[in-house]
C-alpha cells in the first residue's frame, strides 16, 4: 500500500473537485475551493524555490490560522521542505 504525501491529497482533490470548498477561515468566514488552494499553494512553492528553499530544508512559519497559512503550509510541503510552526507568543 502506497501512502501519499499530504500535498498529494490536495492535488488529487483539486483535480477531482476543483469547485468544492476546501477550507473556511474561522475569523472571516472566507472560503477557498480546492482549485484555488492548489493554485495559491503552487505560487508559494514557486516563490520558495526562487528564494532557494530546497527539499529537506526547514521553513519557520509564524502565521495566524487562516487560508493564507494553509496555502503556505502546502507550498512548503510541495517543495519537499518541512514546516516549523513558531509560536508568536513564545
Amino acid at each position: 500500500m502506497t501512502v501519499a504525501a499530504l500535498h498529494e491529497y490536495l492535488e488529487q482533490s483539486a483535480r477531482r473537485y476543483p469547485q468544492r470548498c476546501a477550507a473556511v477561515e474561522a475569523s472571516s468566514g472566507r472560503q477557498i475551493t480546492y482549485g484555488e488552494l492548489e493554485a495559491l499553494s503552487d505560487q508559494v512553492r514557486d516563490h520558495l524555490r526562487r528564494i532557494g528553499v530546497r527539499p529537506a530544508d526547514r521553513v519557520g512559519i509564524c502565521l495566524p490560522k487562516s487560508i493564507a497559512s494553509l496555502a503556505v503550509l502546502f507550498g512548503i510541503l510541495k517543495v519537499g521542505a518541512a514546516y516549523v510552526p513558531v509560536d508568536s507568543l513564545a
